[in-house]
């Protein structure tokens, strides 16, 4: 086995053995503020998708100030605010092993802007999702459309994860466009 706990072992029973190094996951309490360049993070794109999850100091016309307590830099999908017609982007969290404990929360502050423009846009929003295996289907958290209010649009969110303890969790951020 690796740190992770996969097996190895031939299919067929006829070839060589397959070997995966896996990462071992985190344990909580797991925190980030991203001032190492957001490792073990992944980004995954669909085909064709003009953007992708960056690292950086956004500014986009929507978020051009720091993030609270200076927490910069930050995940964007879209750090200069440039115009796209299509994109469809995955950030990935580490795994993150929920096992043990009585309680599970995750937080961090985000500001997005999912403008919708009715007369060109098919969709555009985001969701947050969970993924504790790799046969079913991620759970959605949460979905985002429109935009954080005000001017100073960063906002807390905090989940309970509490029902996924026992759990090697991923989180998943989304963003697609389609016009």
């Amino acid at each position: 086995r690796d740190a992770a706990g996969n097996a190895t072992e031939d299919p067929t029973n006829s070839g060589p053995l397959h070997y995966f190094r896996t990462l071992k996951p985190i344990k909580p309490p797991f925190i980030d503020y991203l001032q190492d360049g957001g490792t073990n993070w992944s980004v995954f794109n669909g085909e064709g998708s003009q953007f992708q999850w960056e690292l950086g100091s956004p500014n986009n016309g929507h978020v051009a100030v720091p993030a609270p307590l200076n927490d910069f830099p930050a995940w964007a999908s879209s750090l200069q605010g440039l115009p796209a017609d299509y994109i469809d982007t995955f950030l990935i969290s580490p795994a993150i092993d929920l096992a043990g404990g009585n309680v599970a929360h995750l937080k961090f502050s985000h500001a997005y802007d999912f403008g919708y423009d009715e007369s060109i846009d098919l969709i555009n929003g985001g969701e947050l999702l969970i993924v504790t295996n790799s046969v079913s289907a991620p759970a959605t958290l949460a979905e985002y459309f429109d935009a954080t209010p005000g001017t100073a649009p960063w906002e807390l969110a905090d989940f309970d994860l509490t029902p996924y303890l026992g759990n090697v969790i991923f989180l998943v951020w989304h963003h697609q466009l389609l016009s």
